[in-house]
């Protein structure tokens, strides 16, 4: 184990309907996934053990626990609440989202329950909130970039504790995400935002100043899964959240589905390596890959390219095989 003081931290955050589980059980399944994807790319394990975090809240966000705050800063916010109208409105608006979408029964639960307890139960929110940040503000983590990986429910989660510690005075108490990975998540709703934002506001919203650069990844036949294109905006455009999406096999929405995913393993694992130098041999077949897509791209020819020569020659138009990564669509030829 090579880790250092100065190496990048993963910092997993699940999603909803995991609180029938131990958290040691959700944590590993979430380790694993991510070590297993990882072997499936480069043959190894890039990301040291010790450099993983799990953000756990599931006891306190479904709705059928009897769990209690026990943070002393969300205990005295069990009284307060939004206004009847407002919750009334948000739970019919994403009712609404969930019937326009298709979603089942689990999809329902997702929005019309777990959501919108989140969204409407202060001390619940302030609860799940206060676990991600006390995470991402721990000591031992101070100057160490953060990859901020957050699935589905965990996306509204991570962006609500973001927001709020980019809220607070003072650079001593802000973490720096290098990266904000989320994965079939539904914060690009606008009910969704409107619920976090307390109140009825225009999409876009601004983006929180800690958040550096952010992907959000959509897999092929997950419902659950909404694009961010509109919700965000951000000084530099740079910052603001690119909707990728991908084909992975098995359950859509299972977090192995994602974590199995290359390109969701790529980005992960690049963000990671980005700070450390570039002879540090743990990342030697991530900057190789790299360079492999950097060349392939190089000699790639678009498939828009390929198409309008076709018709300029009055030829058939070709056949192409695409390929995607966060930067760029190209055609393989």
């Amino acid at each position: 184990n090579e880790s250092n003081a100065n190496d990048a931290v993963v910092v997993f955050v699940h999603g909803r309907g995991q609180a029938p589980e131990k958290e040691a059980t959700i944590r590993e399944k979430f380790f694993h996934a991510f070590a297993e994807g990882q072997r499936k790319l480069y043959g190894r394990t890039i990301v040291d053990a010790s450099d993983l975090r799990f953000a756990w809240y599931a006891d306190v966000i479904d709705p059928g626990s009897a769990a209690q705050p026990s943070s002393p800063n969300c205990q005295f916010l069990a009284t307060k609440s939004a206004s009847a109208k407002f919750q009334k409105e948000l739970r019919e608006s994403l009712i609404r989202v969930a019937q326009a979408a298709g979603l089942d029964d689990f999809g329902l639960q997702v929005l019309a329950k777990d959501t919108y307890r989140y969204l409407t139960k202060p001390e619940v929110r302030c609860e799940a909130d206060t676990r991600l940040q006390s995470i991402l503000v721990d000591p031992e983590l101070k100057g160490r970039p953060i990859i901020l990986v957050a699935h589905s429910m965990g996306g509204l989660v991570s962006f609500s504790a973001i927001d709020g510690l980019s809220r607070v005075a003072g650079s001593g108490v802000r973490p720096h995400v290098r990266r904000f990975v989320t994965l079939g998540t539904q914060i690009g709703l606008p009910e969704v935002i409107q619920g976090l934002q307390g109140g009825y506001v225009k999409t876009p919203v601004p983006l929180p100043i800690l958040i550096d650069g952010w992907e959000n990844f959509r897999n092929q036949g997950d419902k659950l899964a909404f694009a961010t294109e509109g919700s965000f905006k951000a000084t530099d455009a740079n910052r603001e959240p690119i909707d990728l999406n991908i084909s992975s096999v098995g359950a859509r929405h299972a977090i192995e589905s994602y974590l199995g995913n290359p390109e969701v393993v790529r980005t992960i694992t690049e963000a990671w390596c980005k700070g450390l130098a570039p002879t540090d041999r743990r990342c030697k077949d991530v900057n190789e890959e790299s360079a492999k897509d950097q060349q392939a791209a190089d000699f790639s020819i678009p498939a828009a390219t390929l198409t309008a020569l076709a018709h300029y020659f009055g030829l058939p138009e070709p056949k192409v095989n695409l390929t995607s990564s966060p930067s760029q669509t190209t055609a393989v030829v």
